[in-house]
C-alpha cells in the first residue's frame, strides 16, 4: 500500500516523481525517479538514456541520494529487484534511516565539451575565454587554460547537449601542462601544440553553489554518454 507524502522528524520528504540517484557498490550511478512509495520498499523508475543501462545486481546494497528543501540526503538499502539493460524499474527496500550529507561520490568521465571560463576576482571584470573540457563529473570539471591560480573563483558556461549551463566553482588543482600531453584537451589559444601549451595548465574546478536540479542534469548527461559508449563497444 502506497503512503502519502509527508515528513517524519529527522527524515526527508519522499514524494512520487522526485528525482534521485542510485549508486551501486562499484560506484556506478543511475538517475531515477520515485514511482511508488510503500511501507517496506520503494519503486524507482530508471530515467531514459541514449543506450542500454548497466543495472546493479539484485541483492547488493545501494545508496540513494536526493535533495528536498531541507537539504541533501543519503539512505542505504538492499536492491530487491533490478531492471533490464533497456531500463525499467528498480525495487529497493525502504531505507530504515537517512542521513544528511554535504558531499557525494562522483565518477569522472573523460568527455570533450566546449566551454567558456572567466576568473571572478574582486575589482576586475570577468574576461571570458574558450576551452574544451578534459573530463566532467557531477561535482567538477577539468580543462586546459592559462591565468588561473589555485583557489580562484571561476565562472563557467558549459554546453551540455542542446543547452548551456552557467556554473561556478573553485580551482582546486592547477598543474603545468608539460608532461601531461598538450594534445589531450582543448586550450583557450590557437596555434600549434607547442605554442598553445606554453604557460598552460590543467585546471581542476570543483563546483560550488550547484543547485540539485543542475547537479542531476549533469549526472543524467554523463549517464547517457556512458550508456552510448557501452552500446558502441558492444556493437563492435
Amino acid at each position: 500500500m502506497s503512503e502519502g507524502a509527508g515528513r517524519q522528524a529527522g527524515q526527508p520528504e519522499l514524494l512520487v516523481g522526485k528525482e534521485a540517484v542510485v549508486e551501486a557498490e562499484d560506484g556506478g550511478q543511475l538517475p531515477v525517479s520515485i514511482r511508488a512509495i510503500h511501507d517496506r520498499y520503494l519503486v524507482l523508475a530508471v530515467l531514459p538514456a541514449s543506450g542500454p543501462v548497466c543495472p546493479p545486481a539484485a541483492g547488493q546494497i545501494v545508496r540513494i541520494y536526493f535533495s528536498d528543501p531541507s537539504g541533501r540526503w543519503m539512505g542505504a538499502a538492499r536492491l530487491l529487484q533490478t531492471c533490464g539493460d533497456e531500463g525499467g524499474d528498480l525495487v529497493v527496500e525502504r531505507p530504515s534511516s537517512w542521513e544528511r550529507t554535504q558531499r557525494r561520490r562522483y565518477y569522472r568521465l573523460p568527455v570533450e565539451l566546449p566551454l567558456l571560463w572567466a576568473v571572478d576576482r574582486p575589482g576586475t571584470r570577468p574576461r571570458w575565454q574558450s576551452a574544451v573540457s578534459r573530463d566532467l563529473s557531477g561535482g567538477g570539471i577539468s580543462f586546459v587554460a592559462a591565468g588561473i591560480r589555485q583557489g580562484d573563483r571561476v565562472r563557467l558556461r558549459v554546453a551540455i547537449g542542446s543547452e548551456e549551463l552557467a556554473l561556478e566553482g573553485e580551482a582546486v588543482r592547477v598543474s603545468p601542462l608539460n608532461g601531461h600531453g598538450a594534445g589531450a584537451a582543448g586550450t583557450s589559444t590557437g596555434g600549434s601544440s607547442g605554442e598553445s601549451s606554453a604557460g598552460m595548465s590543467i585546471v581542476g574546478v570543483r563546483f560550488v553553489g550547484l543547485s540539485p536540479r543542475t547537479e542531476e542534469r549533469l549526472i543524467r548527461y554523463l549517464f547517457q554518454v556512458e550508456s552510448a559508449r557501452r552500446q558502441l563497444r558492444g556493437a563492435r
